[in-house]
């Protein structure tokens, strides 16, 4: 049974390669250093017998990392000028930092990305959204403007780990630094021409590199952004990062043969990988 799944897996790679005219890596599980090796090898070997010029990264994670995603970009844009994303299910917080280095974006319309919120390991060692505590002594620095804090409050300020809060404000600067980085050179390369904005003088002028910068800076302060989004848990689906971020992804639904393909392969995979948490994918290995 296991045996013939696996083949089912094998062929479903080879259909969507086919399909996209890309080679593919099928990456499902959290955003860690510890799979770099993992990461890194599996892109080598589709690398040293290109079928495509163009890589697709088809990601499911819960997010983790960001360092993690930059070290993987790195590997991914060493070997392949063009690298793309699908998004079947979800990709949550360095997940979505990971799929922003992507040429494009593929989602369905239950596809989310997530706020990008940077992770800090805490006390057992889980993953836990670092910007609450930024927020929360901000809120009370803020209250105190206004009237007193209360001992319980000022005890929360006073016993903070100072150097845990430099580090959450530094890796918050690094996922905006990341994000217009990739986001200018790979999403925005082929963005040449207005055709739409809230400034109805700029449509079908020409796109300056200022404005590609001052885009990618919005997205990435308003993905970072809690007070907007209110948790970090909120869904961003492709209708709100078109509403709300103004980034265009491409709808898997308009490509029939992906879209099943796709639905097909994704389906095999849930039933084969069961409680498994972590599992990679190429036309060559698992």
């Amino acid at each position: 049974m296991r045996w013939t799944i696996q083949n089912l897996l094998y062929a479903g790679i080879t259909d969507l390669e086919n399909i996209l005219k890309s080679d593919i890596l099928v990456y499902y599980g959290p955003m860690d250093q510890w799979f770099k090796r993992i990461f890194k090898e599996l892109v080598e070997d589709l690398a040293s017998e290109k079928k495509y010029e163009k890589m697709t990264i088809i990601l499911t994670t819960t997010g983790g990392s960001v360092e993690a995603s930059e070290d993987f970009v790195e590997i991914l844009r060493h070997h392949y000028d063009v690298v793309d994303f699908i998004i079947p299910n979800y990709a949550m917080s360095a997940g979505t930092i990971f799929a922003m280095s992507g040429d494009e974006i593929y989602m369905d319309y239950a596809s989310v990305l997530w706020p990008i919120d940077p992770q800090i390991q805490w006390q057992d060692w889980k993953w836990v959204p670092a910007l609450w505590y930024l927020d929360k002594i901000n809120e009370l620095i803020e209250k105190e403007k206004i009237e007193p804090l209360t001992q319980s409050e000022i005890n929360m300020i006073v016993f903070q780990d100072v150097g845990k809060l430099k580090f959450i404000e530094e890796s918050k600067n690094l996922t905006v630094t990341l994000l217009k980085k990739w986001l200018v050179n790979y999403k925005f390369k082929n963005w040449t021409t207005h055709l739409w904005s809230v400034n109805p003088h700029k449509i079908w002028k020409n796109v300056t590199p200022e404005e590609k910068e001052e885009r990618a800076e919005m997205i990435a302060r308003k993905l970072g952004n809690n007070q907007h989004w209110h948790t970090h848990g909120r869904s961003i689906n492709r209708k709100k990062l078109w509403e709300e971020l103004h980034l265009t992804t491409i709808d898997i639904w308009e490509n029939e043969d992906l879209n099943l393909t796709l639905k097909k392969y994704y389906d095999t995979l849930l039933v084969y990988i069961g409680e498994n948490n972590v599992f990679f994918q190429t036309r060559n290995s698992f």
